[in-house]
Protein backbone atom coordinates (compact mmCIF):
# COMPACT_ATOMS: atom_id res chain seq x y z
CA UNK A 1 0.00 0.00 0.00
CA UNK A 2 1.54 3.35 -0.99
CA UNK A 3 2.30 5.93 1.65
CA UNK A 4 0.09 8.88 2.36
CA UNK A 5 1.53 12.26 1.50
CA UNK A 6 2.47 12.89 5.10
CA UNK A 7 4.69 9.85 5.29
CA UNK A 8 6.55 10.94 2.17
CA UNK A 9 7.37 14.31 3.63
CA UNK A 10 8.14 12.96 7.09
CA UNK A 11 10.70 10.50 5.78
CA UNK A 12 14.11 10.47 7.38
CA UNK A 13 15.98 11.60 4.28
CA UNK A 14 15.72 12.82 0.73
CA UNK A 15 16.69 9.32 -0.42
CA UNK A 16 13.74 7.82 1.49
CA UNK A 17 11.39 10.41 -0.02
CA UNK A 18 12.71 9.74 -3.52
CA UNK A 19 12.25 5.98 -3.09
CA UNK A 20 8.67 6.45 -1.87
CA UNK A 21 7.89 8.76 -4.78
CA UNK A 22 9.40 6.25 -7.21
CA UNK A 23 7.17 3.54 -5.74
CA UNK A 24 4.09 5.72 -6.18
CA UNK A 25 5.13 6.59 -9.75
CA UNK A 26 5.58 2.90 -10.55
CA UNK A 27 2.14 2.04 -9.18
CA UNK A 28 0.49 4.70 -11.35
CA UNK A 29 2.51 3.81 -14.47
CA UNK A 30 0.26 0.84 -15.28
CA UNK A 31 1.79 0.04 -18.68
CA UNK A 32 5.35 0.48 -17.37
CA UNK A 33 6.18 2.89 -20.19
CA UNK A 34 8.13 5.22 -17.92
CA UNK A 35 5.47 7.92 -18.15
CA UNK A 36 2.02 8.40 -16.66
CA UNK A 37 -0.98 9.13 -18.87
CA UNK A 38 -4.17 10.84 -17.76
CA UNK A 39 -5.97 7.51 -18.21
CA UNK A 40 -3.52 5.74 -15.89
CA UNK A 41 -3.71 8.48 -13.26
CA UNK A 42 -7.51 8.53 -13.35
CA UNK A 43 -7.75 4.74 -13.16
CA UNK A 44 -5.39 4.42 -10.21
CA UNK A 45 -6.84 7.35 -8.27
CA UNK A 46 -10.35 5.99 -8.76
CA UNK A 47 -9.36 2.53 -7.53
CA UNK A 48 -6.95 3.47 -4.74
CA UNK A 49 -8.15 5.76 -1.93
CA UNK A 50 -4.65 5.99 -0.41
CA UNK A 51 -3.21 7.43 -3.58
CA UNK A 52 -6.17 9.74 -3.93
CA UNK A 53 -5.41 11.00 -0.44
CA UNK A 54 -1.75 11.48 -1.40
CA UNK A 55 -2.82 13.90 -4.15
CA UNK A 56 -5.44 15.78 -2.12
CA UNK A 57 -3.03 18.70 -1.62
CA UNK A 58 -3.35 19.43 -5.36
CA UNK A 59 -7.12 19.73 -5.13
CA UNK A 60 -8.54 23.22 -4.74
CA UNK A 61 -10.17 23.75 -1.38
CA UNK A 62 -13.81 22.73 -1.45
CA UNK A 63 -13.81 21.59 -5.08
CA UNK A 64 -14.58 18.13 -6.40
CA UNK A 65 -11.60 15.81 -6.76
CA UNK A 66 -10.43 16.13 -10.36
CA UNK A 67 -7.67 13.85 -11.73
CA UNK A 68 -7.48 15.98 -14.88
CA UNK A 69 -6.53 19.09 -12.89
CA UNK A 70 -3.97 17.10 -10.92
CA UNK A 71 -2.51 15.74 -14.15
CA UNK A 72 -2.29 19.23 -15.69
CA UNK A 73 -0.56 20.61 -12.61
CA UNK A 74 2.17 17.93 -12.81
CA UNK A 75 2.60 17.76 -16.62
CA UNK A 76 4.80 20.86 -16.69
CA UNK A 77 5.79 20.64 -20.36
CA UNK A 78 2.17 19.91 -21.40
CA UNK A 79 3.09 16.99 -23.65
CA UNK A 80 0.20 14.82 -22.43
CA UNK A 81 2.26 12.57 -20.16
CA UNK A 82 4.00 12.84 -16.82
CA UNK A 83 7.65 11.84 -16.78
CA UNK A 84 9.52 10.73 -13.67
CA UNK A 85 11.35 14.07 -13.66
CA UNK A 86 8.07 16.03 -13.73
CA UNK A 87 6.58 13.84 -11.02
CA UNK A 88 9.48 14.11 -8.59
CA UNK A 89 9.86 17.86 -9.12
CA UNK A 90 6.14 18.39 -8.50
CA UNK A 91 6.27 16.52 -5.20
CA UNK A 92 9.46 17.98 -3.77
Amino acid sequence: MPPKRGSVFNSGSKVDRRLELKKIFSIIDLDKSGTISLTELTSVLTANPNLKQFFEHRNASGSAFDPSSIFDSIDSNHDGSISWDEFQVSES
